[in-house]
């Protein structure tokens, strides 16, 4: 799905734009939409957000969508969104959370030790890389993401890591915990499937992670829960 529904017109939203320091977390209302644009009025005006931003505009109230893209313009506090997916409503067993945390990785077998330093020391990396939905559970000793079923549990990830809001790009390595088929949990019939859309959620732990990521990770995670809360009724 990566147009607008008609049924959209004055509908409450969440805004996240978590690329920005400090992140922005903000209310408002989705005023109006094309196919591929909305006007969002939001409460108050949007701090550090401006034209070129990334961001995610949850809905509060029925249809339950997301929306990801980029603002256009800002004027006070309208924004104006480019956006670039439509996300069917979140039915999976436990809510992803929008990061902006960007990853790709390659797989390599457990017992493959030299792939792992050729890749943390040397920024070596053979194979495909793929790189997952940002939707995300994280913490700062592994991710839980959705994707295709392409690794399976002890397998090694070689991940480059982008955690907002520094663009340096981290090298790290991972094994694999957990590879599980998503279990929808609202109403029995889901949203279609989309060609190549996750299908799984893919747990893994980290072997090897900078000191300076891992600090990266936990301030994002603190920066999050802050916002939330200085938002919440």
């Amino acid at each position: 799905m990566n147009t607008m529904p008609d049924q959209l017109k004055d509908v409450p939203v969440e805004l996240l734009a978590l690329s920005v320091s400090p992140p922005v977390v903000a209310r408002g209302i989705l005023h109006s939409h094309s196919t591929d644009s909305c006007l969002v009025l939001l409460e108050q005006a949007p701090g550090a957000i401006e034209p070129g931003t990334p961001l995610v505009l949850n809905c509060t109230v029925e249809p339950w969508l997301r929306f990801s893209g980029h603002v256009s313009s800002v004027a006070g506090n309208r924004l104006q969104v480019a956006v670039s997916r439509v996300i069917p409503p979140d039915k999976r067993s436990y809510p992803r959370m929008y990061a902006g945390i960007s990853i790709s990785y390659s797989i390599v077998s457990q017992d493959d030790e030299s792939a792992l330093s050729a890749w943390t020391e040397r920024g070596l990396r053979q194979g495909p890389t793929y790189n997952p939905d940002l939707f995300m559970d994280f913490s700062s000793t592994g991710l839980c993401f959705e994707d295709l079923p392409r690794c399976s549990p002890g397998h090694h990830l070689l991940l480059e890591l982008r955690i907002p809001p520094s663009p340096k790009a981290w090298r790290a390595s991972a094994r694999v915990l957990r590879v599980e088929p998503l279990k929808p949990t609202g109403p029995p019939e889901p949203a279609p499937h989309e060609p190549g859309s996750p299908t799984h959620h893919i747990a893994i732990e980290f072997l090897h992670l900078p000191p300076g990521a891992a600090k990266a990770l936990a301030n994002l995670t603190l920066q999050q829960q802050r916002q939330i809360l200085d938002t919440s009724p």
